[in-house]
């Protein structure tokens, strides 16, 4: 049993190695390719393209060399070949919605900078500034979420084994830890960005505007970190399990059908601050998985934010520690038909006649 571990480990260094490569020769090839050294001619935008390609493809060469001499489990023979169109399908099934999942982010991307970019109106120069800020902290976020997508696909793996293996406690078991890993990670990057915002936009060059916008920017949005690790975690043991349509589900609701209509709707008081709370705001939204609705109301200088439904397990305490948050109400109390609003006279209970 530990041997096969050790194999599984071992193998898992070559992935590593086919990733890295490819990587490594697309940083090479980049300004080689693009600035036209060594006697190459200058391609530009286009070389940056080249460079990625030539690397996937030594990559994938690398890869079914070391399949072939490493791997003995897997051989891979086209003699006799046939799809297996049932197989197929169930592989499009779980796959085309991951495809799905990763299409997202870059729709919500480029939403984001519609919305940004209609604070031109407001001031010159303050939508592009916007746009800066918002892209620098995506290529910042990705150092937070890289080692969770890696807790996520060993997670997933993990999970998938035991699913077929019916070990539920130990789906289980795998599902806590993750989350807890993702969390930690995820609280790390809450720190970071909370801490020396300033300090990460340095490295982008920023001036005198973008460091303006972008440190209520990155604290902010940093701010939804805390939530989105156990979704992302979550969403992997849903593709573990076969039901990757619900992670699809959930992600389509967080970043396009919650975080972009919010977004745009703060952008209307004409405060650029207040659009980056689209994204903690999004992530609270997912707690309609507990049993809860989240409704806007009032307007777009006021907006009210409802939470309808089970709400027993929310702590009102997180949403109020929110900067842009006036108040939290309760409107009304918990267990209502049974709380002393409806009945002030003490209850009393007859056992036995006494």
């Amino acid at each position: 049993r530990s041997r096969g571990l050790g194999d599984v480990y071992k193998r898992q260094i070559y992935t590593l190695v086919t990733q890295g490569t490819g990587a490594v020769l697309n940083i090479i090839f980049d300004p080689i390719l693009i600035f036209g050294l060594f006697g190459l001619p200058r391609m530009e935008v286009a070389g940056a393209a080249v460079a990625t390609v030539l690397g996937q493809i030594v990559a994938f060469i690398l890869a079914m060399i070391l399949n072939h001499r490493k791997n003995p489990d897997v051989r891979l023979h086209l003699r006799g070949f046939r799809p297996d169109w049932k197989l197929i399908g169930r592989i499009l099934a779980i796959g085309v919605p991951s495809m799905i999942m990763v299409a997202i982010g870059s729709v919500m991307y480029y939403g984001m900078n519609l919305v940004l970019m209609r604070f031109e109106h407001v001031r010159v120069g303050l939508g592009e500034v916007g746009t800066a800020v918002f892209g620098a902290y995506y290529k910042l976020q990705s150092f937070i979420f890289m080692p969770v997508f890696g807790i996520n696909n060993a997670a997933l793996a993990i999970a998938a084994y035991n699913y077929g293996a019916r070990k539920p406690k130990r789906i289980l078991g795998v599902l806590k830890c993750g989350i807890l890993g993702a969390t930690a990670l995820m609280v790390i990057g809450v720190a970071a960005f909370q801490l020396i915002p300033q300090v990460l936009l340095g490295l982008f060059n920023a001036n005198a505007d973008m460091l303006a916008v972008g440190d209520p920017a990155l604290r902010t949005m940093s701010l939804a970190f805390v939530f989105a690790g156990a979704c992302i975690i979550v969403g992997g043991v849903f593709q573990a399990l076969g039901n990757s349509v619900y992670s699809m589900i959930v992600s389509i609701a967080r970043q396009l059908v919650v975080l972009l209509p919010v977004a745009y709707l703060l952008s209307l008081s004409g405060n650029i601050d207040a659009v980056w709370f689209a994204f903690p705001i999004a992530e609270v939204a997912s707690l309609a998985e507990l049993g809860a609705e989240v409704r806007v109301t009032g307007t777009p200088e006021r907006p009210f934010f409802c939470l309808t439904g089970d709400i027993s397990r929310i702590d009102p305490g997180l949403a109020a520690r929110f900067p842009a948050v006036e108040d939290v109400l309760r409107l009304t109390e918990p267990y209502p038909l049974c709380s002393r609003r409806l009945h002030p006279e003490p209850t009393v209970v007859s056992v036995g006649g006494a």
